[in-house]
């Protein structure tokens, strides 16, 4: 039962609860993220509070450890406090000196290679603050480079709260803003399109093809099954073409899927090359970063020296500005170091993929010995057990239920990074043999079993 779950719940992180409690005085929501609640206090619980962090372990302000498989948002890929970056970003604190310069550096120029080396899609790429940030330069420079003005993006589709795409993420999909403030004359400038639904894809790039400025997608790892890869495959090449027949842009936001799924991304993974593609998350090392990256004769527009020199008009430029703390040592520097760790051990791949199958083949013989018709998504270093079936409070019980056990996740379903052990993997999978057994009933009269 929840009230149990609950309980014990509450019992284990008083802590945590006092902290919140002070933080929703000061903070709408008692977060400076909205997902980071995890609906918890929709049934009475609330977030818990970390203290500190180490490989794929975090402990919270009560002593309580945990497997961690939201790793910081999906971002440390080697684990938290990898010891090469610690000490390259220790070194740039104690010997070069300076966490923020605002000053053109080699840092970026070698990062920037690296990037280069590793996705041969991209020719040339500027850096910048957020995954937020570079998708929405991104829908500006596909518009100014075609000078065409409609995107297509994925329904349920995120790429930050950037107005230029916050269209058609949350249900129910309608032409109806996302959020107050936001302008709905927006909204006749992006279109939604089932991913992997070729036919209805082709329909939508033919019916705005005057129009159409590009397409915008992320390939969601928590949702599609490993089976689905070469459907996928198939599904991107043949956007791709389409859009390549009617001068629109292909761009990949690569946020998430970004040197996760192979060195270069999904596009690597799944064999398709994006005109402009979106970075973050792992590209920054655990530091804050954005990129925006892609074929050379797109990227020029962005080149501010004609307007400085006073040869071209600001009209004939596209604007990304970067942001204050683009580029900045520390991000460059972490960056660096994980980027070189990953093209000289490929080897993390390979053992990233071993734990993701574990864990995954693991979730499926408990749901089957227990006569569970719960599909196990998820490729390569990700997993999700879908309990779309559940009602949201048999949701919440999964996951503090997962809590109390010590797993910390997105909701259900999580990621991994390269330090993530069998051991680790078993404790999960421990955690939901658990949960199944004391939810069983409820689950069954969900998947109506």
């Amino acid at each position: 039962m929840l009230q149990d779950a609950l309980k014990e719940f509450k019992k284990r992180t008083p802590k945590s609860r006092k902290i919140y409690a002070k933080a929703l005085q000061v903070m709408p929501g008692g977060v400076s993220h909205n997902i980071r609640t995890w609906n918890l206090p929709s049934v009475g619980a609330y977030p818990i509070h970390i203290k500190a962090a180490k490989g794929c372990h975090i402990w919270d302000v009560d002593d309580n450890e945990y497997v961690d498989h939201w790793i910081g948002h999906m971002a440390a890929i080697l684990g938290h406090n990898p010891e090469p970056v610690v000490k390259a970003l220790e070194e740039q604190l104690t010997s070069v000196g300076g966490t923020h310069w605002g000053i053109v550096n080699e840092k970026q120029l070698i990062l920037a290679e690296h990037v280069i080396s590793m996705v041969p899609s991209v020719e040339m790429i500027r850096f910048c603050c957020s995954g937020t940030e570079a998708t929405m330069y991104a829908t500006r420079l596909a518009r100014g480079y075609t000078g065409k003005r409609i995107i297509i993006k994925s329904l349920g589709g995120w790429h930050g709260y950037n107005p230029l795409l916050n269209w058609y993420h949350n249900k129910p999909f309608e032409e109806k803003n996302e959020s107050m403030g936001q302008l709905t004359d927006f909204s006749k400038y992006v279109k939604a399109v089932p991913f992997g639904d070729t036919e209805k894809t082709i329909k939508v790039i033919r019916r705005n093809k005057e129009d159409l400025a590009g397409a915008v997608f992320e390939v969601k790892m928590t949702k599609i099954h490993e089976k689905d890869h070469d459907k996928t495959v198939q599904y991107l090449r043949a956007v791709k073409e389409e859009l390549q027949a009617h001068d629109a842009l292909l761009i990949m936001d690569e946020v998430i899927t970004g040197f996760r799924l192979s060195p270069g991304g999904a596009q690597e993974y799944f064999k398709v090359d994006g005109d402009l593609s979106t970075y973050g998350k792992i590209l920054g090392g655990g530091m804050h970063v954005g990129a925006i990256g892609g074929r050379e004769e797109i990227m020029r527009l962005v080149d501010p020296l004609d307007w400085q020199a006073e040869k071209k008009h600001k009209s004939d430029v596209v604007w990304i500005g970067g942001g204050t703390f683009s580029a900045n040592p520390m991000s460059m520097i972490a960056g660096i170091k994980t980027m070189e760790i990953l093209k000289r051990s490929k080897s993390i791949y390979e053992r990233l993929a071993q734990r993701g199958e574990e864990i995954r083949s693991g979730l499926r013989k408990i749901f089957n010995e227990l006569g569970l018709k719960i599909v196990v998504l998820g490729i390569q270093s990700s997993f999700n057990p879908d309990l779309e079936l559940l009602n949201e409070e048999s949701k919440m019980e999964w996951v503090l239920r997962l809590l109390n056990s010590g797993i910390y996740g997105h909701r259900p379903y999580g990621y991994l990074s390269s330090v993530h052990s069998r051991k680790d993997v078993q404790k999960n999978l421990i955690a939901v043999e658990s949960i199944v057994e004391n939810m069983e009933n409820e689950l069954k009269v969900a998947l109506k079993q």
